[in-house]
C-alpha cells in the first residue's frame, strides 16, 4: 500500500522545470551549447534540449553545478549569446579575436569571469565586438554531417539530407575551389550532366530563396564538334550531336 501511495504521489506531484534539463546533463556531457539550448552526448547518441525563452541567466545558474568547468564555459556561451542576440557567425569572430587577444579561448574564460555576475562579461564582449574589424564579402560555409552537409550563409542555414544527392556534389565542388565557378561536377565515377545540374539548382534556389541565387552556364556542341579535354572524364574527348555541357556553376548573394 504505501509503495502504491508514493507511486501515486510521484504521478501527481509536477516535475520541476529543469528536472528533464538536470537529467539530461546528470547522464551525458554538454558538447555545445547556443542561444536557444545545448546539445549533450549521451550513451546514446546526441540529445538537444531547448531552453523555454533561450540561455539565461537563471539557466546557468541551475544547471552550472552538475557541469564541468568545459561544459559551463559551453553554457555560459550560449547566456552571451541569447542577452546578446548574437548569430553563430559572430560569435565564431569573438572566439577567434578574443583568442588572439587574451591568448585564452573565450569559453575557458567564462566560468571564472561569470562568477562576479553576466553584466561585467557582456560589458567585455559588448567591447570585443565593437572591435571586430570589417567583415569581407562573405562566402557560404559547408560542413559535412553524418546524414548530408550542413550549408551557412550569414545568420542563415540550410541541412542538405543525402536524399538530395545530386545537391550535395555541387556544393562540395563549389566549396573546394573556394566558392568560385566550377565547370566539373564529379558523381559516383562520373560528371553530371546538365539536366541534373539544372535540377539540383533549382532545388537549391527553392531552398535559399531571397538568400542565395544559383546559376549555371552551359554550352551545346554541334555535330561534329570534339569535346575538349576534362568535359567528360568517363569517355574522354569525342564527338557528340548536339551535346549540351555544364561550362560554369556558380552562386549569387541576393542579401
Amino acid at each position: 500500500m504505501n509503495t502504491l501511495l508514493k507511486q501515486l504521489a510521484a504521478i501527481a506531484t509536477p516535475r520541476h522545470p529543469w528536472a528533464d534539463a538536470r537529467d539530461l546533463i546528470t547522464n551525458g556531457y554538454v558538447e555545445d551549447a547556443d542561444a536557444g539550448g545545448f546539445t549533450v552526448l549521451t550513451s546514446t547518441g546526441n540529445e538537444r534540449f531547448d531552453v523555454p525563452g533561450g540561455m539565461t541567466v537563471e539557466a546557468y545558474e541551475t544547471l552550472a553545478p552538475l557541469c564541468s568547468d568545459d561544459e559551463k564555459g559551453l553554457l555560459a556561451g550560449g547566456v552571451v549569446q541569447n542577452l546578446l542576440t548574437v548569430d553563430w557567425h559572430t560569435w565564431d569572430r569573438i572566439q577567434c579575436f578574443f583568442f588572439e587577444a587574451r591568448k585564452e579561448g573565450i569559453e575557458e574564460w567564462l566560468p571564472g569571469a561569470v562568477k562576479n555576475g553576466f553584466d561585467p562579461v557582456l560589458a567585455e564582449i559588448k567591447n570585443a565586438i565593437a572591435q571586430l574589424p570589417p567583415l569581407p564579402p562573405p562566402k557560404p560555409t559547408l560542413r559535412e554531417m553524418p546524414n548530408g552537409v550542413l550549408l551557412r550563409y550569414g545568420s542563415e542555414e540550410w541541412r542538405i539530407t543525402s536524399r538530395a544527392s545530386t545537391i550535395i556534389p555541387i556544393l562540395m565542388a563549389l566549396h573546394k575551389n573556394e566558392w568560385k565557378s566550377v565547370s566539373s561536377i564529379e558523381y559516383r565515377g562520373g560528371i553530371l550532366d546538365d539536366m541534373q545540374v539544372k535540377q539540383a539548382l533549382n532545388q537549391l534556389k527553392e531552398r535559399t530563396k531571397k538568400v542565395i541565387d544559383w546559376h549555371a552556364q552551359t554550352t551545346t556542341y554541334p555535330f561534329g564538334t570534339p569535346i575538349p579535354n576534362g568535359l567528360d572524364k568517363k569517355r574522354g574527348p569525342t564527338k557528340k550531336n548536339g551535346k549540351t555541357k555544364i561550362t560554369g556553376v556558380w552562386w549569387e548573394s541576393l542579401i
